[in-house]
């Protein structure tokens, strides 16, 4: 989905018609569900969304007198269904996990953790749907804020109105980064990941600048993200593991479980810090001073 500003239009119009995109796709992919397996679909694209909005919530923190609560509404109601999606990302793991170590696995390692996850979704999804409300629910919430958003008091004319915020955005991940460079902590991983995200998404809404030098920015970026999410996601599967009590069926199948899980963890931290370390070469203030000569410039291009 294009989520980019279009840089001869007004900003604040601009800007409000693709958080209404955003909304129309989350409300587009819930309200199509027809089984079980849509269901998960819905819950993911719908949290994608979600977290876009955020990112472009923040793109415009400081000139705005909704931002707190616009970004509370949409992590809320992201929140309803993390567990489920939580879920769907610990199936998918244990595959990636299968197939990374391909050679060093038999066929049918991890079988019963991978079923018995599949049975805590299932479970987890029967609690959650039991009602028949809560996706009815997120839509009817999702359509009054749609509804809401062209009014909501914004007037953007200069990139020095969104020039702080970018800032915030850069030196946080910058400095949630250095976290995880002194604690090498799966959860400090976790934080610059969502920094980076937010990031990453106003990149892509500002692709208009100059899409040779933002998308490449925007595709790295996004490498190092999911490298990230990927070492999280073993991190949630080990955590769900110990605090579920799964007992593996053979001791030397848990060993190896708990041994592939640190392997790949160790790799994906030591590659993705150098990933980020180049990314986030610059200081605050020179990554968007360098923004806002792209923005000026390319608008000057584009009359």
């Amino acid at each position: 989905m294009n989520l980019t500003v279009d840089i001869q239009r007004p900003f604040t119009e601009e800007w409000k018609q693709q958080v209404i995109k955003l909304i129309n796709k989350a409300i587009g992919s819930v309200e199509n569900v027809t089984n079980e397996e849509d269901r998960h679909d819905a819950v993911h694209t719908a949290r994608k969304c979600f977290k876009k909005i955020r990112a472009a919530l923040r793109l415009i923190r400081d000139e705005s007198d909704f931002y707190k609560e616009q970004n509370v509404f949409f992590r809320d109601l992201g929140r309803k269904v993390s567990d489920v999606r939580d879920a769907t990302s610990m199936i998918s793991t244990v595959e990636n996990l299968r197939q990374h170590y391909n050679s060093k696995l038999y066929k049918n390692s991890f079988t019963e953790l991978e079923t018995a996850i599949i049975a805590y979704r299932e479970d987890l999804s029967q609690k959650l749907w039991e009602d028949g409300d809560l996706l009815k629910d997120i839509v009817e919430k999702l359509k009054v804020k749609k509804a809401e958003v062209p009014v909501w008091s914004l007037s953007i004319k200069h990139f020095s109105e969104i020039k702080p915020s970018i800032k915030r955005v850069y030196k946080r991940g910058k400095h949630r980064l250095a976290d995880c460079e002194n604690s090498g902590a799966s959860e400090d991983f976790h934080q610059w990941r969502k920094r980076a995200k937010y990031m990453r998404y106003i990149l892509r809404m500002l692709y208009d600048a100059w899409p040779a030098v933002l998308k490449p920015l925007e595709d790295e970026l996004h490498q190092i993200t999911d490298l990230v999410g990927d070492e999280h996601d073993i991190h949630v599967l080990k955590a769900w593991v110990s605090k579920h009590d799964f007992l593996f069926s053979q001791q030397d199948e848990h060993e190896l479980f708990e041994a592939i899980c640190l392997h790949r963890q160790k790799n994906l931290r030591a590659r993705v810090l150098l990933l980020g370390k180049r990314w986030y070469l610059q200081g605050p203030s020179a990554f968007t001073n360098h923004m806002q000569h792209y923005w000026e410039i390319g608008k000057k291009l584009h009359n």
